[in-house]
Formats: C-alpha cells, sequence, structure tokens
C-alpha cells in the first residue's frame, strides 16, 4: 500500500482501515520498521518508503535545476508532484530535516540530490535512519 503508484501513500488509518486493523497497531508496526531503515515517517500520520522519498527530490532537483537561481517554491514542487498543500509543506520539511533540501524564505534550494535515500550514499550515516536493505 505504501508503494502507491501516486506519490501520495495512504495514511494510518486508511491503512488500517483497508487491513482491518486499529490504527494503533498499523503505527506501531510501521515505527518498528522505520527504525529498521525500511520507510520515513514524514507527517504523525503518514510514512514513505525511501524509493518514494527518492522520486520526491529528484522533482525538487529538477525544479531548482530548471531556474535561474536555483530556487523553487512550494507552489511549483505542489504542481509538479500533484499531492496537496499540507502534504506538500510536510514533504519539504521533511527534505530540509534530512538535509535534503534547505528554506530561504519563501523557497527552497537543493543541498543533496536524490541520493540520500538510496544505501550507497548512506554509508557515511547521512540519513541512516531512512535506509533501504
Amino acid at each position: 500500500m505504501l508503494a502507491a503508484k501516486d506519490l501520495r501513500p495512504p495514511r494510518v488509518r486508511e491503512i488500517a482501515a483497508a487491513l482491518l486493523l486499529e490504527p494503533q497497531a498499523v503505527e506501531r508496526f510501521l515505527t518498528r520498521a522505520e527504525r529498521l531503515g525500511c520507510v520515513a515517517r514524514v507527517a504523525d500520520n503518514r510514512f514513505f518508503l525511501p524509493n518514494i522519498l527518492a522520486r520526491l527530490a529528484e522533482i525538487a532537483d529538477q525544479l531548482a535545476d530548471s531556474s535561474p537561481d536555483g530556487t523553487f517554491t512550494a507552489a511549483a514542487f505542489k504542481e509538479r508532484s500533484g499531492v496537496g498543500r499540507n502534504l506538500t509543506i510536510q514533504i519539504l520539511e521533511f527534505l530540509d530535516k534530512v538535509g535534503a533540501t534547505r528554506r530561504l524564505g519563501d523557497a527552497r534550494i537543493m543541498l543533496n540530490g536524490p541520493e540520500v535515500f538510496q544505501s550507497p550514499a548512506l554509508e557515511d550515516g547521512v540519513g541512516e535512519e531512512y535506509r533501504v536493505r
């Protein structure tokens, strides 16, 4: 279910409903999976697979590359990614937190590319908690 075709995995309660489980049980499972580096909690109610995060970081990277000053806005990211406004902000804040992007006023710059979410780039400890095994 987290490997959704779009870039917006379901919320914890949506996963729980589909699996006929209690949301707390699903959240506990996903929290354990996060500790193992299999998923990342991007928002209180949403977990992402590292390959989805890499795709989102790719979008940010493309937006920054196409801009004359190397920046991109949340609005441009929202439009290109197709995710909603609130989730866009949560994703961008997560990318800031893991060092992929940095906010500069109303814009962001890329610090590291999508490779921050792939195993080889994580061997030095950068973003270790989001490692793919």
